[in-house]
């Protein structure tokens, strides 16, 4: 299954939608996985888990020092509970672009069930 976050989820809102606008949302993980990486981490005052997010907002004040190492190991940090508690098994960590802020992150994964995922965040740093 394929995941991309710049096609599945409106920019307004960060909901999942489909092309009629109905909510498509049909992977609880992929969920998990979006809110971990964009959530600031200990930010979230709703969080009833405290591990919930990452440090990828920290990455705004460190544009040019910031190479794709660093942010593979705050990809992986951020979802390192996830992995402990058995809901995903993580393949791969892929950063193919890391240009003035401009970020695509892409996990390789796969979840309890054995569905393999392909998850893709581009965001701004």
């Amino acid at each position: 299954m394929y995941y991309n976050t710049s096609i599945y989820l409106d920019p307004e809102t960060k909901d999942y939608v489909n092309l009629n606008g109905q909510i498509e949302n049909k992977n609880q993980v992929v969920t998990e996985i979006y809110l971990r990486l964009t959530i600031p981490q200990k930010k979230y005052m709703y969080a009833k888990d405290p591990t919930i997010g990452s440090l990828l907002y920290s990455l705004s004040n460190q544009r040019g020092t910031v190479n794709k190492t660093q942010l593979a190991q705050i990809v992986a940090n951020a979802l390192k509970p996830m992995v402990e508690q058995r809901k995903i098994t993580i393949q791969e960590i892929n950063i193919p672009r890391l240009v003035l802020g401009n970020i695509s992150i892409e996990i390789n994964c796969t979840d309890v069930s054995g569905e393999q995922i392909h998850f893709v965040l581009n965001a701004v740093i």
